[in-house]
């Protein structure tokens, strides 16, 4: 299925692109504080909204097999489609902070 193949590539980038912030962040930003501290909110939320952005598709993707939109309807398609949906605002909305944060490490 196309939308399922467009999924596991969007996923395989989000991580890498968490994956080289972290780095970026870590080498770039003062080196007296922990790995932990320099890397900020931001990057863990995000971590934690791309585990559960897997998790949910693999939850959509059991639920998107079925033909009929009444049989979509009965397994609970829709409801877990919303979850979807509030999480990629969620990512949407802590992305600027993190650029902000990527930016300003790489400019010191």
């Amino acid at each position: 299925m196309i939308t399922q193949s467009v999924t596991n590539y969007l996923n395989g980038i989000g991580s890498v692109v968490i994956f080289i912030s972290a780095i970026v962040l870590i080498s770039n930003n003062n080196k007296a504080k922990s790995p932990v501290m320099q890397i900020g909110w931001e990057w863990y939320c995000l971590v934690l909204l791309q585990a559960a952005l897997f998790y949910v598709h693999h939850l959509l993707s059991l639920r998107i097999q079925f033909i009929s939109p009444d049989t979509m309807l009965e397994k609970g398609f829709y409801q877990v489609h919303r979850v979807y949906l509030l999480i990629s605002s969620a990512v949407w909305f802590i992305i600027p902070f993190h650029f902000y944060k990527l930016n300003k490490a790489m400019n010191n």
